[in-house]
Order: C-alpha cells, then sequence, then structure tokens
C-alpha cells in the first residue's frame, strides 16, 4: 500500500484545515500542520475497529459509567492537528446530535494498518496525550495481535503490551475489557 497522500504546503492551520476539508474530496487528517489523506478502509480493519468500539460499549454498560463510544468519524482537534482515531470513549453529558468533534476523549484507540508508520503513531499519540481528559491510547495490532496500552504516568507515558488471554483494566474510566475483544478473531487453522 503506498503512502498516504499529502499536500506540499505542511503550514496549514486547524481552522484552514477545517474549512478546506469542507469543499474537497475523501478522508483527511492534519498532522502537525500538514494535511494527510486517509487511505481507502479495507474490511478488515473496520472489523477491527468496530470490535473494539463494541468490546468498550459493552464494559461501559456492564460499570454502568455515563460514558459515550464513537467509531471514526469524529474530529479530535490539536494545537497543530486534527486526527480522526479508529474508536474513542467519552464519559459526561451526551454530545450533542450534530457534533462533529470530540474536545474530551478519555480512551482513542487505534487501529494499526499496512499505511501506518512508526513515526505516524508516535506523533498521533504524543498529540492525543497534550489533551487533559485523555487517560488511555490503545494501539491494536490485527496481525499480531497485540494491544498496546499507553497511560499517563509521572513525566511520561507507560507502555504495556497486552495479549489475547488478558484484560485490560482502564481506569479512569473505570471498566475492564477482555484484549481478545479489541482483536480479530484468530484465523481458522488450515
Amino acid at each position: 500500500m503506498n503512502a498516504p497522500a499529502r499536500l506540499t504546503d505542511p503550514t496549514m492551520t486547524v481552522a484552514d484545515f477545517l474549512d478546506w476539508t469542507a469543499g474537497v474530496e475523501g478522508r483527511w487528517e492534519l498532522d502537525r500542520g500538514m494535511p494527510v489523506e486517509m487511505q481507502s478502509e479495507r474490511a478488515g480493519h473496520n472489523r477491527s475497529k468496530r470490535r473494539g468500539a463494541a468490546a468498550m460499549e459493552r464494559a461501559v454498560a456492564r460499570a454502568g459509567l455515563p460514558c459515550e463510544v464513537f467509531t471514526d468519524g469524529m474530529d479530535v482537534l490539536l494545537d497543530d492537528s486534527v486526527y480522526v482515531p479508529d474508536a474513542m470513549l467519552r464519559c459526561g453529558e451526551p454530545v450533542d446530535d450534530d457534533a462533529t468533534r470530540i474536545a474530551d476523549p478519555v480512551v482513542v484507540v487505534e487501529v494499526l494498518s499496512p499505511s501506518n508508520t512508526t513515526i505516524e503513531m508516535s506523533t498521533k499519540i504524543d498529540g492525543y496525550f497534550t489533551l487533559p481528559s485523555l487517560a488511555w491510547v490503545l494501539v491494536v495490532n490485527p496481525v499480531t495481535r497485540i494491544v498496546h496500552s499507553y497511560a499517563r504516568g509521572e513525566g511520561a507515558l507507560i507502555l504495556r503490551r497486552h495479549e489475547a488471554g488478558e484484560t485490560l483494566t482502564l481506569d479512569p474510566p473505570g471498566i475492564a475489557v477482555a484484549v481478545a475483544d479489541l482483536l480479530p478473531p484468530p484465523a481458522p487453522e488450515a
């Protein structure tokens, strides 16, 4: 798969980007002032993000928390970037039905795909953690069937690796999610 298309002028502000995307085709993110076209989504990627969102919704329901889960399509605005995570969870009063942006996610989920690079994911993770509300970033690797969790620590991010047999406790907001529920089902053995 080719790397995401980038425009040549990396000086776009968030406000300029939002105005520009209102009249342009395709799906775009703004990464540190540079518009990046998002690749067409593959079925496996879509299944993985849908499973992750559904697992978080079940966990929220079990915990009885006033939280909502969103799949991609909702923007997260940062100082110089606009990201569209694959799924996210926010708590509090429900957002308006006409909202297109989430300002206060507590958990963000990114599902790796062939077009993601380590640098891109590192940049996004760092960017997400500029939001005071954010407690967790989950990076789901559907190929290796591993989930990496990033959480705030004393002056640093804490990275943990999780496999399918584990339960991931996310506090805040106070939910537990089976790691296997965030992953695609294992491939059938031949």
